[in-house]
């Protein structure tokens, strides 16, 4: 297994989740889309709803993140309905031998709304306000924070399940750098502002512990799930 950072152990943790009728070790992969021209732009700028594709650099990264991923074996792709992350799954589908590839609108990123393609460093002081008060709609947005959170919640936990079954395990993820941070609130607990993501075409593993209890581990490089729209 790579060097990973885990996140921390949480044994009191009232937000714990448990997979009873899963036996121990890797249940679900979930895989950040790899670069865009809007991640590498000498100004970074918020994707959001922004329907683009990756960029060279981005196709390179998905291809080692599939080489990567083989050695998990995973059973099935699913990706969010964006360019980026259908391109990123179709590239590790090839390289990890299946074709069983779905696509769900409800592994999208957040609905940022006007603030997809303004500059990150303009955006991300107003979205990060945005994150403690989830009840507000960004403008031009069709979805609150707290909107967002019950879609991908509700989608990663029917994934989860899925991948109980032994020939959907591990199950494999295609989605965006605040989905993963999401996940990690949603198994550790936690204020949603101060979780954690890896970088594009990185990814995270949540795992079945001994005890039934489910963690979940990033690879590196990580980044603040601010600087992620």
């Amino acid at each position: 297994m790579p060097s990973i950072t885990a996140a921390p152990s949480y044994y009191n943790n009232p937000y714990r989740k448990y997979m009873d009728n899963a036996d121990p070790g890797v249940l679900l992969i979930l895989a950040r889309h790899g670069s865009t021209e809007s991640n590498d732009a000498s100004i970074p700028l918020v994707r959001g709803w922004h329907d683009i594709d990756l960029d060279d650099n981005g196709k390179i990264q998905a291809q080692l993140l599939g080489h990567k991923m083989r050695q998990y074996d995973p059973k099935k792709v699913v990706s969010s309905d964006f360019l980026r992350d259908q391109s990123t799954a179709n590239i590790l589908a090839s390289i990890i031998n299946t074709n069983d590839v779905e696509v769900d609108s409800n592994l999208r990123t957040w609905d940022v709304g006007d603030f997809g393609g303004k500059p990150l460093i303009e955006a991300n002081p107003v979205i990060a306000e945005m994150y403690k008060n989830p009840s507000r709609k960004p403008p031009g947005s069709g979805e609150t924070f707290n909107e967002f959170t019950d879609r991908f919640t509700s989608a990663l936990s029917r994934y989860l399940t899925m991948s109980s079954i032994d020939i959907y395990r591990p199950l494999l993820l295609v989605t965006h750098g605040k989905n993963i941070a999401l996940a990690f609130t949603y198994i550790n607990g936690g204020n949603t502002w101060d979780a954690i993501m890896p970088g594009p075409s990185g990814y995270a593993i949540i795992s079945v512990n001994q005890d039934r209890s489910l963690s979940i581990e990033m690879s590196q490089p990580i980044e603040d799930v601010i600087e992620d729209v």
